[in-house]
């Protein structure tokens, strides 16, 4: 079929020119493809640049916004930040028969190498099916207190190396304090995650008993010191700062309804170092 067109020399020349015609098409729209696809992907490369930049700012960002905030601006208050260093929670283990636990958490705080709290704190509901009691300072077990009064409601630890060299200090103490009215106080309510400062005023000591009348301080009978405001529950074993002069003078109680209008009350923290000096007495603890 193809012999008359191989033999005819026009249309072989024209049949040459049309392929090489053919060929020449093709390669310039291949070349028109090939550029078109370079364009395609220049205009594309910015935007995907552009996209792999804006993601790590949005990261970073919230990155930042999850960043743990620091002390100093977690408490605008100079008094907040020196209390969150020396109050530190504590929380007592009790094991019953059968196997059951109960958890009594509270507060307290470091003077030197001393632990401070409340006797409540360590106490259970049912002393009677008691099999074991272990307490656990800002988390780490210590040995038994040195030093408790269940009726002053008072209890001290001596902290072990591990804990002193994180929380050993030296705190300044009022030894001689003017628990007198109207003299201000502040205190620290630290529990888990929550911080309050409060403040308050003094009102006068009391006999803390079936009655609550007023007497005069001595570290010799059951009287404590009484506040205006009532301290929130949490607060216990927290120390009672002076307003004026930023030193501790007392350990906090609790608190007690008088007619409908609840008031603080808290131990002097003389009256706990004189306790602690006349145990020296009798046997070796350790000392501010």
């Amino acid at each position: 079929m193809f012999m008359p067109i191989i033999r005819n020399k026009r249309r072989k020349a024209l049949l040459i020119v049309a392929a090489y015609l053919m060929i020449f098409h093709r390669s310039i729209s291949y070349s028109v493809i090939s550029e078109q696809e370079k364009l395609v992907q220049s205009e594309v490369k910015p935007e995907a640049i552009a996209s792999q930049k804006v993601v790590p700012e949005e990261k970073k960002l919230a990155v930042a916004e999850l960043a743990p905030v620091d002390s100093e601006q977690k408490f605008p208050d100079q008094r907040a930040v020196i209390l969150d260093k020396i109050v530190q929670s504590i929380t007592t283990v009790t094991k019953f028969i059968g196997g059951q636990e109960e958890h009594n958490k509270g507060s307290g705080f470091v003077i030197g190498n001393l632990f401070f709290t409340v006797h409540h704190n360590l106490t259970t509901s049912f002393p009677s099916l008691r099999v074991k009691s272990s307490s656990f300072i800002d988390g780490l077990s210590v040995t038994e207190p040195i030093f408790t009064d269940e009726e002053q409601d008072i209890a001290v630890f001596e902290l072990p190396d591990r804990l002193c060299s994180k929380h050993c200090n030296h705190t300044k103490v009022d030894y001689l304090p003017d628990l007198t009215a109207p003299r201000k106080v502040y205190w620290l309510r630290k529990f888990e995650d929550d911080f309050i400062l409060k403040e308050a005023s003094i009102l006068g000591s009391v006999t803390f008993g079936n009655s609550h009348q007023p007497t005069e301080l001595s570290c010799r009978n059951n009287s404590v010191v009484l506040i205006d405001k009532p301290f929130i529950p949490g607060s216990s074993g927290s120390p009672v700062m002076d307003a004026e002069s930023g030193k501790i003078i007392g350990v906090v109680q609790g608190s007690v309804d008088e007619d409908g209008d609840t008031k603080g009350y808290f131990k002097p923290i003389n009256c706990v170092l004189t306790m602690l000096e006349d145990a020296q007495k009798t046997r070796s603890i350790a000392r501010l």
